[in-house]
């Protein structure tokens, strides 16, 4: 059997619902990590603004309102849903999967109970997380 023949072979036989997880996974990693930046930094940037007490127009004024009540939202939505803690376990529940999945359909001996191991060490390490 040539090597890509055994390719072939284990793709037919990974049951689409793992691969259709680790791309679910990956996408979640950079989602929470998305989410960690932007309400993270946006947050830090208003609380600033508000804290300078800036002499302002009308218009500054109304924004800087809108500001001081965004900042202390996005610091609750960090505190609470941890984006940082959920993007690093997706993180690594995504590469347990990946690396299973890449043995697999290169390694005739690596078995499909070995991807389905890290399966469910990728679903612990999200459990542990959440």
């Amino acid at each position: 059997m040539t090597n890509s023949s055994a390719v072939n072979k284990n793709m037919d036989t990974l049951p689409k619902s793992i691969t259709r997880r680790a791309l679910i996974w990956r996408l979640l990693r950079y989602g929470w990590t998305t989410a960690h930046y932007v309400v993270g930094l946006t947050g830090t940037v208003a609380s600033t603004i508000v804290a300078l007490n800036i002499e302002s127009t009308s218009t500054l004024a109304s924004w800087k309102s809108i500001l001081a009540f965004y900042a202390p939202i996005s610091l609750a939505i960090i505190t609470f849903l941890q984006p940082a803690k959920r993007a690093r376990a997706y993180a690594t529940a995504w590469r347990s999967l990946s690396s299973a999945v890449l043995r697999f359909q290169h390694d005739d001996d690596f078995q499909i109970k070995k991807v389905i191991d890290a399966l469910q060490e990728g679903e612990a390490a999200i459990a542990a997380a959440e």
